[in-house]
């Protein structure tokens, strides 16, 4: 688009630098998708002959603004024009024509700047015969256009200067306005900053003079194409600020919506995605209400490459699907949306129909001959088959897109286009691939395309780790990490941000490679601590966020959270509809319920954005561990790369590294042990699986662990094992009963969060157990003696704590009664609310910063595709049989007021949920982290009603009669369940674990 019009395509492939990249160089951001020409001067005249409602040439405008067949139509017709007016020596006809198929060439259809160019020379030829000056000025002013388009810059300024001194002869300041527009396109081009800046200032000056106001607008959006370029990122969105304030004021709404559009564009090019979600969500609905149906394509369009890029693909998808239909009347546009729809398919593992979007994609780009499209969905078609393990169809095409796009993209398109077929070599790095990387570096970090510039850097860095260029490979896996950290620091939502990360996992993988590969190359050099760093520094992010912003103070007052709060019911409401739906209604109801958990994420990313409290997190830094590590405790660390796995153990004195066997070999055996421990199998399975996996995870760094603590920070799939579980070598019993055991999410995870007292005699618990979930419990027609519980359930068959199912009736869970009645025995000051008052009303009105220990004894559900709703049920009835929604679902648990309490979840699956890799498994004891909670005592698999109220007997015993901390409270319990025959299976005791935040 020669800053005028939004171009035809907008992402591909990796979306956000795409994206940038087309704007960046198109200078985007006018009120119309056409060529502004210049209003037609005074001594300028009509057409001899004034069209009749009959004539060609206004039945061809009219068909110029309508679908893609009636432009081919128009074109036929003004080709048709032109030939019988050189017939008949109308000059006048023949020249309108003209310039109108070049318009229609070189705008609604793309079919070559050109074949346009033969046009527009043809017209200024003919108004020139004419002696109509103006007339001549503009065709000529567009001959430069196309000129620019096929890289003749200097041909194109010169057509500029002489449209410019046609315009001057006619005394019409509006066309000069046009033209310096225009010339202020070209000297960007040629790198001419500043005097680009200067004709744009220019240009503006003149219209706003004339009342131009739609003009105004589209020239101060491209003056913020040239301040990004200076480095000016601030001056680039204030320009487009100006621009959406001076459509406003003089009422242009197709102004406002594109300036809008523009300042989501800016914001997202800066890395402040959470700002051009903001944008673009407004811009997409002022586009809507004016009828503009392109304009809500391009926003609805930009929105899910957003989203996309952020790793919220059902949010994409979304966003994607509701776009196509906005674009249908423009092949080149509707390919953009499929080809990015194809990207996010293929994101979610769905290869069939990626493969049937990213093709049908292919196909619409070569009609409407978009070279760039073309070349963009070519590079996600290589992609595609990468994934798909097909090396070779993926060097094709990813050689095909690399040679469009150095005629059509030179920057971000060619490095893209690089990087995906350096990684379609991988087992032999192509020399020429590599050297072309290297300049890559350079233009991506001279672009100022923070994503682009980490993509390439990252594949550098793989391709010199693979040929033993390692210091190299550090260097540009550190600066590829500095690029994806300045987009995520752009990020305020915490969700946003764990899933952005998670979608560039591998490059902090990758660095972690590199700096082990350079441990064994020098092992004096102190890379192994370097990498303990780097592979802490991916973990835990979104957690320590959180913590990061609950340990600063905070006002009384938040007015926001009365919003969030609306928020949150909203999103209730609609999942508690889903849940009693019908089948006919469940995806309308689902469709609304995905709205406002979004609406809900994008408000407190809004709000966490403008908190004054808000503090960065801190670096890894594993000297500072070590000299706070109490001497009792040893931090064993783990990471799990694509083939190697590592552990490191760390006391005061010394930091040991330990390689482990492969990491695939690892992955398969805790997979086997998580299978023996959640399924019923003979106790001789379960102990070879778990004495496999030991051999492999634990043996190894025993030696290593002389302390009574243990503070394990897991990696991947062995956070679905309980260490405690495993045996010793020495064959003295499990884990567990040499020492205590804390997880972490981070090793170096948070110094200054404040210690609280939250064991001994007058600890404060709130306990709530054993709710009433439907009107079919026998305490609405008989309450049971709590003296006759135990005998009465014992008949009964045993009853696990297991997920609930949403649509489905929890049972009963008798003997979590027990459970808070043994609670009760041991503390003097243990409130307990069972029943009907184990509501999720009684729990938001309890002073929960006044408790030391938060107790749930319930169910609780896993969802692994929203993890918003995964919950803890408590009351789902009322005492008059009514239903209520009792279930205390993630989005409001991550709200509770929290401050360094310990909560126990005395119930099934509260560690498991959705694995985000640099992140663990989000699962609700990691929201009750991120509310604040010090420590979380939480299950790994559905736990037996009648074990689990043992486990916690022997836990509160240990908690508030002797004193002890959480974790050694936790040993205590599960050595005195191994010691009675009853509950000797590891299956009876080793699913809880304890979660903290500090070692």
């Amino acid at each position: 688009m020669d800053l005028f019009t939004i171009p035809s395509a907008l992402t591909a492939g990796r979306p956000r630098a795409r994206f940038v990249r087309y704007f960046v160089l198109a200078g985007v951001l006018c009120a119309s998708a056409a060529p502004v020409w210049p209003r037609q001067s005074g001594q300028e005249q009509a057409p001899a002959t004034p069209p009749s409602t009959g004539d060609e040439l206004e039945r061809a405008r009219t068909l110029i603004d309508g679908t893609a067949d009636d432009r081919m139509a128009a074109a036929d017709l003004l080709a048709a024009v032109m030939s019988n007016a050189e017939r008949s020596g109308d000059v006048g006809r023949h020249a309108e024509a003209a310039l109108l198929l070049g318009d229609l060439v070189l705008v609604k259809l793309g079919r070559g700047a050109d074949e346009a160019l033969v046009h527009f020379r043809l017209a200024a030829g003919l108004f020139m015969q004419l002696d109509r000056l103006a007339s001549a000025a503009r065709a000529t002013t567009l001959s430069g256009i196309a000129l620019r388009r096929l890289g003749r810059i200097a041909e194109a300024e010169a057509a500029h200067r002489e449209a410019l001194a046609l315009y001057d002869r006619e005394h019409d300041a509006l066309g000069r306005a046009a033209v310096l527009h225009n010339l202020g396109a070209v000297r960007f081009s040629q790198n001419a900053y500043d005097d680009a800046l200067a004709q744009y200032r220019e240009s503006i000056a003149i219209r706003r003079a004339h009342g131009e106001v739609a003009l105004t607008v589209s020239s101060l959006n491209n003056s913020a194409t040239i301040y990004s370029h200076l480095g000016r990122p601030d001056s680039a969105l204030n320009a487009s600020r100006e621009a959406f304030e001076a459509a406003r004021m003089h009422g242009d709404a197709s102004g406002e919506a594109y300036a809008l559009l523009g300042m989501g564009t800016y914001s997202y090019a800066l890395g402040e995605l959470q700002a051009a979600i903001g944008y673009l969500r407004v811009a997409a609905g002022r586009f809507e209400h004016i009828g503009n149906t392109s304009g809500s394509g391009y926003a609805m369009h930009t929105l899910g490459v957003v989203y996309l890029d952020l790793g919220h693909f059902a949010d994409a998808v979304s966003a994607l699907e509701r776009a196509v239909p906005l674009r249908h009347d423009d092949p080149a546009r509707l390919g953009t949306t499929l080809q990015s729809l194809g990207n996010a398919h293929r994101m979610q593992g769905d290869f069939e129909r990626a493969r049937a979007s990213i093709e049908r994609a292919l196909t619409l780009k070569r009609q409407a001959s978009d070279r760039y499209g073309e070349a963009a969905t070519l590079r996600s078609l290589a992609w595609l088959e990468l994934a798909a393990a097909r090396p070779e169809q993926a060097r094709a095409h990813a050689a095909a897109s690399l040679a469009l796009s150095r005629d059509v993209d030179r920057t971000a398109g060619v490095a893209r286009s690089l990087v995906v077929l350096s990684r379609a070599h991988d087992s032999a790095p192509d020399p020429s691939v590599v050297a072309e990387l290297d300049r890559a570096i350079e233009t991506t970090a001279a672009a100022r395309t923070p994503q682009t510039e980490a993509a390439v850097r990252a594949e550098r860095a793989r391709v010199a780790l693979a040929t033993g260029d390692l210091a190299m490979a550090r260097l540009q896996a550190e600066a590829a990490i500095a690029a994806t950290e300045q987009v995520r620091g752009g990020v305020a939502s915490l969700e946003s941000r764990a899933t952005y990360m998670a979608g560039h996992a591998d490059v902090l993988d990758l660095q972690v490679e590199i700096l082990l590969a350079s441990h064994r190359a020098a092992p004096d050099a102190g890379y192994e601590r370097a990498a303990f760093e780097a592979a802490d520094r991916a973990r835990g992010r979104r957690l320590l966020d959180a913590l990061g912003d609950a340990m600063m103070p905070r006002p009384d007052d938040n007015p926001a959270r009365a919003r969030e709060l609306d928020l949150e019911r909203d999103v209730n409401v609609a999942a508690v509809a889903l849940g009693r739906a019908p089948d006919t209604d469940r995806a309308r109801i689902q469709a609304d319920l995905d709205a406002r958990l979004l609406a809900l994420r994008e408000f407190r990313a809004e709000a966490r954005a403008r908190l004054p409290w808000r503090r960065a997190t801190p670096a890894p830094d594993l000297a500072s561990l070590q000299r706070t590590l109490s001497g009792d405790t040893t931090v064993v660390a783990y990471w799990f790369g694509r083939a190697q796995a590592v552990a490191w153990v760390v006391t005061p004195a010394r930091v040991t590294l330990i390689d482990l066997s492969s990491a695939p070999v690892i992955r398969t055996a805790v997979s086997h042990a998580y299978d023996a421990f959640a399924r019923e199998t003979g106790d001789g399975d379960r102990e070879r699986a778990l004495a496999h996996l030991a051999s492999l995870v634990l043996h190894p760094i025993e030696p290593h662990v002389e302390t009574t603590r243990l503070a394990v920070v897991l990696d991947g799939a062995l956070e679905y094992i309980p260490l405690a579980a495993l045996p010793l070598a020495s064959g003295a019993g499990p884990l567990i009963a040499r020492v205590e055991v804390l997880r972490l999410p981070t090793a170096t995870a948070l110094s200054g969060l404040a210690a609280r007292n939250v064991s001994g005699r007058d600890v404060r618990i709130a306990v709530l157990a054993d709710p009433v979930f439907s009107t079919s419990d026998a305490r609405f027609a008989k309450p049971v003696a709590p003296e006759r519980l135990e005998t009465h359930v014992a008949a009964a068959p045993v009853v696990t704590r297991g997920p609930a199912g949403g649509t489905l009736t929890p049972a009963r869970l008798a003997f979590s009664r027990t459970e808070a009645d043994a609670i009760a025995g041991v503390a003097t000051r243990a409130s307990v609310l069972t029943g009907f008052d184990a509501s999720k009303a009684a729990l938001a009105g309890l002073p929960l910063t006044g408790i030391d220990v938060l107790h749930l004894a319930t169910h609780a559900e896993q969802h692994a595709v929203r993890p918003e709703l995964s919950s803890v049920i408590l009351a789902l009835v009322d005492r008059d049989g009514r239903a209520i929604d009792g279930r205390l679902r993630l989005h409001e648990v991550v709200g509770l007021p929290l401050s360094g309490q310990l909560v126990v979840l005395s119930a099934c699956h509260t560690v498991i949920g959705p694995d985000l890799r640099g992140e663990g498994l989000q699962g609700l004891a990691g929201a009750f982290l991120q509310a604040g909670a010090r420590a979380v005592v939480a299950s790994l698999w559905d736990v037996d009603d009648r074990a689990t109220m043992r486990l916690m007997q022997h836990f509160y015993q240990a908690l508030v009669r002797d004193g002890r901390g959480p974790e050694r409270a936790l040993a205590d319990a599960q050595r005195a369940m191994r010691r009675d025959a009853r509950w000797r299976d590891p299956r009876h005791w080793a699913g809880f674990v304890v979660l903290g935040v500090g070692a």
